[in-house]
Protein backbone atom coordinates (compact mmCIF):
# COMPACT_ATOMS: atom_id res chain seq x y z
CA UNK A 1 0.00 0.00 0.00
CA UNK A 2 1.50 3.36 -0.93
CA UNK A 3 1.53 6.51 1.22
CA UNK A 4 -1.13 8.30 -0.84
CA UNK A 5 -3.69 5.50 -0.24
CA UNK A 6 -2.90 5.42 3.48
CA UNK A 7 -3.42 9.20 3.81
CA UNK A 8 -6.72 9.04 1.90
CA UNK A 9 -7.85 6.13 4.11
CA UNK A 10 -6.96 8.03 7.31
CA UNK A 11 -8.76 11.17 6.13
CA UNK A 12 -11.85 9.10 5.31
CA UNK A 13 -11.76 7.55 8.80
CA UNK A 14 -11.49 10.97 10.47
CA UNK A 15 -14.36 12.39 8.40
CA UNK A 16 -16.54 9.34 9.17
CA UNK A 17 -15.76 9.71 12.89
CA UNK A 18 -16.69 13.40 12.88
CA UNK A 19 -19.96 12.65 11.06
CA UNK A 20 -20.85 9.94 13.59
CA UNK A 21 -20.13 12.26 16.54
CA UNK A 22 -22.24 15.04 15.00
CA UNK A 23 -25.15 12.68 14.30
CA UNK A 24 -25.08 11.31 17.85
CA UNK A 25 -24.96 14.82 19.29
CA UNK A 26 -27.77 16.05 16.99
CA UNK A 27 -30.19 13.17 17.63
CA UNK A 28 -29.48 12.40 21.27
CA UNK A 29 -27.83 15.53 22.62
CA UNK A 30 -30.96 17.34 23.83
CA UNK A 31 -32.46 14.29 25.53
CA UNK A 32 -30.23 14.80 28.58
CA UNK A 33 -32.16 17.89 29.63
CA UNK A 34 -35.66 17.35 30.93
CA UNK A 35 -38.52 19.37 32.33
CA UNK A 36 -41.65 18.38 34.17
CA UNK A 37 -45.06 18.04 32.58
CA UNK A 38 -48.05 16.26 34.01
CA UNK A 39 -49.40 12.76 33.49
CA UNK A 40 -52.99 11.54 33.73
CA UNK A 41 -54.00 9.83 36.95
CA UNK A 42 -55.34 6.45 35.77
CA UNK A 43 -58.26 6.53 38.23
CA UNK A 44 -59.51 10.03 37.44
CA UNK A 45 -58.10 10.87 34.00
CA UNK A 46 -56.90 14.19 35.43
CA UNK A 47 -53.44 15.32 34.32
CA UNK A 48 -51.45 15.40 37.55
CA UNK A 49 -48.27 13.30 37.76
CA UNK A 50 -44.92 14.86 36.71
CA UNK A 51 -42.93 13.11 33.96
CA UNK A 52 -39.67 13.98 32.22
CA UNK A 53 -39.75 15.61 28.80
CA UNK A 54 -37.16 17.04 26.40
CA UNK A 55 -36.48 20.68 27.27
CA UNK A 56 -34.46 21.93 24.28
CA UNK A 57 -35.92 24.46 21.86
CA UNK A 58 -36.40 21.92 19.05
CA UNK A 59 -37.09 18.25 18.42
CA UNK A 60 -36.01 16.11 15.47
CA UNK A 61 -38.79 13.92 14.11
CA UNK A 62 -38.14 11.10 11.67
CA UNK A 63 -40.44 10.89 8.64
CA UNK A 64 -40.53 8.91 5.41
CA UNK A 65 -39.04 12.04 3.81
CA UNK A 66 -36.21 12.37 6.33
CA UNK A 67 -35.71 14.31 9.57
CA UNK A 68 -37.86 17.36 10.27
CA UNK A 69 -36.84 19.75 13.05
CA UNK A 70 -39.85 21.19 14.88
CA UNK A 71 -40.44 23.48 17.84
CA UNK A 72 -40.35 21.55 21.13
CA UNK A 73 -44.08 20.97 21.60
CA UNK A 74 -43.47 19.32 25.00
CA UNK A 75 -42.89 22.83 26.38
CA UNK A 76 -46.29 24.17 27.37
CA UNK A 77 -48.06 20.83 26.74
CA UNK A 78 -51.22 20.10 28.75
CA UNK A 79 -49.83 16.76 29.98
CA UNK A 80 -49.61 13.06 29.23
CA UNK A 81 -52.48 10.59 28.93
CA UNK A 82 -51.07 7.03 28.69
CA UNK A 83 -48.63 7.07 25.73
CA UNK A 84 -50.10 10.29 24.31
CA UNK A 85 -48.66 13.72 24.96
CA UNK A 86 -51.57 16.15 25.10
CA UNK A 87 -50.19 19.17 23.29
CA UNK A 88 -53.41 21.18 23.45
CA UNK A 89 -56.80 20.49 24.97
CA UNK A 90 -59.75 22.86 24.98
CA UNK A 91 -63.53 22.69 24.49
CA UNK A 92 -63.27 22.62 20.67
CA UNK A 93 -60.32 20.33 19.90
CA UNK A 94 -57.45 18.27 21.23
CA UNK A 95 -54.01 17.87 19.68
CA UNK A 96 -52.02 14.85 20.80
CA UNK A 97 -48.68 13.21 20.00
CA UNK A 98 -48.27 9.44 20.21
CA UNK A 99 -44.81 9.01 21.69
CA UNK A 100 -44.59 5.37 20.58
CA UNK A 101 -45.46 5.85 16.91
CA UNK A 102 -44.28 9.49 16.53
CA UNK A 103 -47.68 10.43 15.14
CA UNK A 104 -50.07 13.32 15.80
CA UNK A 105 -53.85 13.33 16.13
CA UNK A 106 -56.17 16.34 15.97
CA UNK A 107 -59.56 15.50 17.48
CA UNK A 108 -62.36 17.97 16.73
CA UNK A 109 -65.00 18.22 19.47
CA UNK A 110 -66.58 21.62 18.73
CA UNK A 111 -68.77 23.18 16.08
CA UNK A 112 -69.02 24.53 13.44
CA UNK A 113 -66.77 21.75 12.17
CA UNK A 114 -64.97 23.61 9.35
CA UNK A 115 -64.26 26.67 11.53
CA UNK A 116 -62.94 24.62 14.45
CA UNK A 117 -60.88 22.46 12.08
CA UNK A 118 -59.22 25.56 10.60
CA UNK A 119 -58.42 26.95 14.07
CA UNK A 120 -57.04 23.59 15.28
CA UNK A 121 -54.86 23.17 12.18
CA UNK A 122 -53.52 26.72 12.54
CA UNK A 123 -52.77 26.08 16.23
CA UNK A 124 -50.95 22.87 15.26
CA UNK A 125 -48.85 24.66 12.60
CA UNK A 126 -48.06 27.53 14.99
CA UNK A 127 -47.05 25.07 17.74
CA UNK A 128 -44.60 23.16 15.51
CA UNK A 129 -43.27 26.31 13.82
CA UNK A 130 -42.64 24.63 10.45
CA UNK A 131 -43.99 25.08 6.95
CA UNK A 132 -47.23 23.44 5.85
CA UNK A 133 -45.17 21.50 3.30
CA UNK A 134 -43.14 19.95 6.14
CA UNK A 135 -46.25 19.39 8.27
CA UNK A 136 -47.66 17.29 5.42
CA UNK A 137 -44.60 15.01 5.70
CA UNK A 138 -45.51 14.16 9.31
CA UNK A 139 -47.84 11.34 10.35
CA UNK A 140 -50.98 13.33 11.25
CA UNK A 141 -54.54 12.04 11.55
CA UNK A 142 -57.53 14.30 12.02
CA UNK A 143 -60.95 13.19 13.17
CA UNK A 144 -64.19 14.37 14.65
CA UNK A 145 -66.22 13.43 17.71
CA UNK A 146 -69.46 11.54 17.10
CA UNK A 147 -71.17 14.36 19.05
CA UNK A 148 -70.16 16.71 16.23
CA UNK A 149 -71.02 14.44 13.28
CA UNK A 150 -71.89 10.74 13.61
CA UNK A 151 -71.33 10.02 9.91
CA UNK A 152 -67.79 11.45 9.95
CA UNK A 153 -66.73 10.16 13.38
CA UNK A 154 -64.82 7.11 12.18
CA UNK A 155 -62.98 8.85 9.31
CA UNK A 156 -59.49 10.29 9.13
CA UNK A 157 -59.79 13.66 7.40
CA UNK A 158 -56.10 14.37 7.04
CA UNK A 159 -55.03 17.98 7.24
CA UNK A 160 -57.05 20.27 4.96
CA UNK A 161 -53.91 21.71 3.32
CA UNK A 162 -52.32 18.29 2.63
CA UNK A 163 -53.13 15.86 -0.17
CA UNK A 164 -55.17 13.68 0.29
CA UNK A 165 -57.65 15.33 2.59
CA UNK A 166 -61.42 15.36 3.13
Amino acid sequence: MNIKKIVIYLIALVVAGVIIVLLVKFFWGSSEKTSDITEADSSTGVLVKPVNAPSGDTLSLGTKSGIIVVNNFYVGAAGVDEEFLVIRRNKDYEITYNTRSSSFFIYITGQPLNDVRAVAEEDFARTLEISKEDICKLDVAEGVSSRVDKTLASRNFGLSFCIPSL
